[in-house]
């Protein structure tokens, strides 16, 4: 066998556990067969282009990257819309952005129409987040003090403190980012 198709079956059952998926749910999401999917992880399959082409996509990574020996120099992410949380109502929504394989960073695309309102939860111990606007302005309340965060303002807190995320303007919406660094590795 290849050292590529050993590569192969170690980063594709790497990035999988990273993200939380079991071979069941990547076999649904690259519209492959569970078998397939288990036979690339044990490296015991000699898949197609387009099954290897099926699986990054659904991963968001590129066919390089689950060839390739060690870790990728850079990687380029693809906005995929199915990696979100929402509210209830809908008016807050956060899109994950960071990489599949991130340790240290979590960084997520924050959008919340005119009343949103979105209670953050408390990270771990010696975190770190970093909301920043990008467009419109939001309110960001840390413990018990508010911050008005306008386009182009950045705050940063303790991130295991309660937090929480508004939107009082009554027709524009906001957008922004919120990045959470932990000093210590993401449990996988």
């Amino acid at each position: 066998m290849s050292s590529s198709l050993k590569n192969l079956g170690r980063n594709v059952r790497r990035l999988r556990k990273k993200v939380g998926y079991t071979q069941e749910q990547l076999a649904e999401r690259a519209g492959i067969p569970r078998a397939t999917m288990a036979g690339v992880e044990k490296e015991d399959a000699n898949p197609t282009l387009n099954v290897i082409a099926s699986i990054a996509d659904a991963m968001g990574v590129s066919i390089d990257e689950l060839l390739r020996a060690g870790d990728p120099r850079a990687t380029h992410m693809k906005f995929d819309p199915e990696l979100k949380m929402a509210s209830r109502d809908g008016k807050y929504v956060s899109v994950s952005m960071s990489p599949v394989d991130a340790k240290h960073v979590i960084i997520n695309r924050v959008h919340m129409q005119p009343g949103a309102h979105f209670k953050g939860k408390a990270h771990a111990r010696g975190s770190q987040e970093f909301f920043l606007a990008t467009r419109g302005s939001a309110t960001l309340t840390v413990v018990d003090t508010e911050f008005t965060v306008e386009e182009g303002d950045l705050v940063y807190f303790n991130g295991d403190q309660e937090h929480t995320y508004e939107n009082r303007t009554p027709d524009t919406p906001f957008e922004g980012v919120a990045m959470i660094y932990y000093s210590n590795a993401v449990d996988d």
